[in-house]
């Protein structure tokens, strides 16, 4: 009976792969085009991304600035270190966090069958700031250095588990409390079944009083210390930055929970195009669907908390990248997110080279939440679709 239910649920995998992606493995394969494209954006960028208030309009220039970079780029790989270091990890943090939010939007769109899902429309994103804000206020003296850059190999010996790992630790259980508490929303408000409008509304609302919440407490930090550390901190943790990346150890720490959690979501992707089915439909062919969607939603939160904790808050970025992904690769979960991770790589990268041009490499999260914000009412402004 087990191999009859195992069969039906194979055969049913296949089909929905096969009616969303028709002749697609006869297609030139995408991911690879798009790899390649990455691989050439990352290193134009750590070549050529300057900002504007220090470029010179001569093509001597630009040619001394690249030998300049070359050098010292080689100087860190081959004899022992460079500053120049720091922005090759930065870059490859940027990489790291644009593939996490864009899988984890991709994931929960798929798992909640609702395009609206995502990091930020969930609550995940802004659970992990108030993790964060928590950790900072209680934890963090107001006279404390390095809060935003905690991450140096040298200074591990002097430090404790919570010194160590303590914003990490805040950062996962505010994801995990703040999904955990839309979900029961929208529960009781679809009365035992999951109510996606609850979902979403009650999401935006708790980002909202999360984000007021934050800008309260730098206000009452400003007043009461100016030269308070947390300030920092906490502009850093809302809007978005990677100068807290300074070191190859901090991109290990960072590269480790999310390269595993990816795997894993790439290992389920065959079985979670199962996840489009009715719920009664899925039960029926013996598929375990809301296990399916707990662990979606536990691995998910793993990613999302890991770039807060580390970079901060960059919204929408997980809602707009599976949208283009859905559309160039096709609704089948297994084809979509390897599109996702690269197309969220490459986006990542391009508006963090902007906003290095511009001066706003601290503001991350006014480019993708401004970029999100205009996607989001094309699609409520698209016809049928956007009315779903």
């Amino acid at each position: 009976m087990r191999n009859i239910q195992d069969g039906r649920i194979r055969l049913a995998s296949q089909g929905s792969a096969e009616s969303d992606g028709g002749s697609g493995e006869k297609r030139f394969p995408l991911p690879a085009l798009l790899a390649v494209i990455l691989f050439f954006l990352f290193w134009l960028s750590l070549l050529f991304t300057v900002p504007v208030r220090d470029f010179v309009y001569s093509p001597a220039w630009v040619f001394v600035s690249v030998r300049r970079r070359l050098e010292e780029l080689y100087r860190f790989l081959f004899l022992g270190g460079s500053p120049f270091g720091i922005t090759v990890w930065q870059m490859l943090a940027v990489v790291l966090s644009g593939a996490a939010l864009s899988c984890c939007g991709a994931a929960l769109k798929g798992g909640f069958r609702n395009v609206m899902a995502g990091p930020s429309t969930m609550g995940v994103m802004a659970g992990g700031s108030l993790g964060t804000l928590i950790y900072l206020l209680l934890f963090v003296s107001d006279t404390a250095e390095g809060t935003t850059a905690v991450f140096d190999a040298a200074a591990y010996a002097s430090r404790n588990f919570l010194d160590l790992y303590g914003r990490q630790l805040f950062t996962l259980a505010g994801c995990f409390a703040g999904v955990g508490f839309i979900l029961a929303v929208a529960f009781a408000a679809g009365r035992g079944r999951l109510s996606a409008p609850a979902m979403i509304v009650s999401g935006t609302v708790f980002s909202v009083l999360i984000q007021n919440a934050s800008s309260l407490i730098q206000y009452f930090m400003i007043v009461k210390n100016p030269d308070d550390p947390r300030i920092t901190a906490i502009r850093e943790l809302m809007m978005g930055s990677f100068n807290g990346i300074t070191t190859g150890l901090s991109v290990a720490m960072m590269a480790a929970p999310i390269l595993l959690c990816l795997g894993l979501i790439l290992l389920l992707s065959p079985r979670l195009d199962l996840l489009a089915l009715d719920e009664a439909e899925a039960v029926s062919l013996g598929f375990p669907i809301r296990r399916y969607r707990l662990c979606l939603v536990a691995v998910s939160t793993v990613l999302t908390a890991v770039v807060v904790s580390f970079c901060g808050h960059i919204g929408m970025l997980g809602f707009m990248v599976p949208l283009l992904g859905r559309k160039l690769a096709g609704p089948a979960l297994r084809r979509q997110l390897p599109v996702d991770m690269l197309l969220g790589a490459i986006l990542l990268v391009l508006i963090f080279d902007a906003a290095t041009v511009a001066g706003l490499s601290d503001y991350l999260n006014l480019f993708t939440s401004g970029i999100g914000s205009v996607v989001m009412l094309v699609l409520l402004l698209s016809g049928r679709g956007g009315g779903r």
